[in-house]
């Protein structure tokens, strides 16, 4: 059985890691702007999970 992860809670999950890889901080704010603009897509697309 498939289980549906939204998008958020994957974008979350990656920013956490990055920020445990020590990435630096202008990276991470590179990669939120990034993610904040696919999170809008996918919402305006009616797409808010994907299937793990």
């Amino acid at each position: 059985m498939t289980e549906a992860i939204p998008i958020s809670t994957l974008v979350d999950r990656v920013l956490a890691e990055l920020q445990r890889l020590h990435y630096a901080p202008h990276s991470i704010v590179s990669y939120r702007r990034y993610y904040n603009r696919l999170l809008r897509y996918a919402a305006a697309e009616g797409v808010g999970c994907i299937f793990h």
